[in-house]
């Protein structure tokens, strides 16, 4: 059987594009693991950082604590200024203040940065609702 000339040069044709055919699949199926990859990377990091991002507003008031520091109220205060699921009550010399997306302004209601405070934390479904604050005498 003698296919000539011809028939050698379909055959090498066939046989490149049988070859080139298998590559680009190659190639494809990488792409789509590597794009996987990508998905679940980014995936888990949007987990990791809702995570933290729990964690830190358990952990902002320090339950080990019993008594926090004027100072440490006012960036209590601060850091719940945009939240407004959570109030923050100060109880200073029988002087109330409720800030509630608000944040602290020292001449509307002096903190002293040295007082000291004791707190109460409110939750409602695990997340913080309430926090009070009152001076120690």
């Amino acid at each position: 059987m003698y296919f000539g000339g011809e028939g050698i040069r379909r055959m090498k044709e066939v046989i490149a594009t049988l070859i080139i055919s298998v590559v680009i699949l190659g190639l494809l199926m990488i792409g789509i693991n590597l794009w996987r990859g990508n998905i679940d990377i980014m995936r888990l990091a949007a987990e990791q950082t809702h995570e933290m991002e729990k964690v830190g507003e358990v952990d902002f008031i320090s339950l080990q604590k019993d008594s926090l520091y004027g100072s440490e109220v006012i960036s209590i205060i601060r850091y719940f200024s945009k939240d407004s699921s959570v109030q923050i009550n100060v109880l200073i010399a029988g002087n109330e203040r409720s800030f509630k997306l608000e944040t602290y302004d020292s001449p509307v209601y002096n903190i002293p940065f040295e007082m000291k405070f004791e707190k109460e934390i409110l939750y409602e479904n695990n997340k913080i609702v309430e926090v009070n604050f009152s001076e120690l005498k």
